[in-house]
């Protein structure tokens, strides 16, 4: 579930909101006022933040500042709510970088469909940093990830199951594999831009390859970890080995285990450099 943070120092509208979108489905947590909403920020890791304008001790566009500072914070999803609808506070907060601006009184559908639009944009920010990764290029790409993004990551590379995955996040299965196939092909192309910047290693002979993982590696085993390292999910090596998920799960722990190797990542290094998959995949 998307989490939502809402602040607003008028205390009926603030909580109206959160019991929408509770009832929604969104986690959702309320502040005060900027200061406090700028502290639950750091606390909460909200997917979206709604934020009004005009409030005591830190006004909205005070927040957004703060936030564009941070690294961190700097790409969460925000929406100003605002009694004043002039063009040049319109402009204002679209020069902080503001998502979207909503007028008060707010009507339920305006706000549920903006809310909709603006998660389906964030859902695609780690593609987009994924696309910026590109094979092709003499050096790698630094990207930067939300706090969120990088527990998913510290998730998926633990070697958690999608069933732990989705328990952790509060998410449906479904979308914990999504969050899966992101991560791992993420992992694929970091690995790919780490290898191309390094400096040219000769490779040890295919005969040396073979000695290296025959004797530690059962044929399905060999098998699994190449779809792994190539970027398949765990439902699709399932389904391309005619064998169930839970299966799939058990050899990839077995392979951690067995290579101790403890993330995702590891594993396509180790694939590389037996040469079970290269550069060119």
């Amino acid at each position: 579930m998307q989490r939502i943070l809402v602040i607003d120092d008028d205390d009926e509208l603030r909580s109206d909101v959160i019991d929408i979108l509770k009832f929604k489905g969104f986690i959702t947590q309320g502040a005060i006022n900027g200061k406090i909403g700028l502290q639950a920020v750091k606390d909460f890791h909200p997917d979206l933040i709604l934020c009004d304008v005009d409030m005591p001790d830190l006004n909205g566009y005070e927040v957004l500042e703060a936030l564009n500072q941070d690294p961190d914070f700097q790409d969460i999803t925000f929406i100003f709510l605002t009694g004043a609808s002039s063009m040049e506070n319109l402009r204002k907060g679209m020069n902080l970088g503001a998502d979207d601006y909503l007028t008060k009184p707010l009507q339920i559908d305006d706000l549920l469909k903006a809310i909709a639009t603006r998660l389906k944009k964030n859902e695609t920010q780690i593609h987009r940093k994924v696309k910026k990764l590109t094979p092709e290029g003499k050096t790698s790409e630094r990207i930067r990830l939300t706090p969120r993004q990088n527990r998913i990551v510290k998730l998926v590379n633990q070697g958690m199951s999608l069933t732990e995955i989705a328990n952790s996040l509060e998410v449906s299965l479904d979308a914990a594999e999504i969050l899966e196939d992101i991560v791992i092909r993420l992992n694929h192309r970091l690995e790919l831009n780490t290898q191309l910047d390094q400096p040219q290693i000769q490779e040890p002979n295919q005969e040396n390859h073979h000695v290296i993982h025959e004797e530690k590696l059962t044929p399905r085993q060999l098998e699994i970890l190449r779809l792994v390292a190539n970027g398949m999910t765990t439902k699709e090596i399932a389904e391309t080995l005619f064998i169930s998920v839970k299966t799939v799960e058990t050899h990839r722990g077995q392979l951690m285990e067995r290579l101790h190797i403890h993330d995702l990542a590891g594993l396509i290094r180790y694939a590389l450099r037996i040469g079970l998959i290269n550069l060119e995949d």
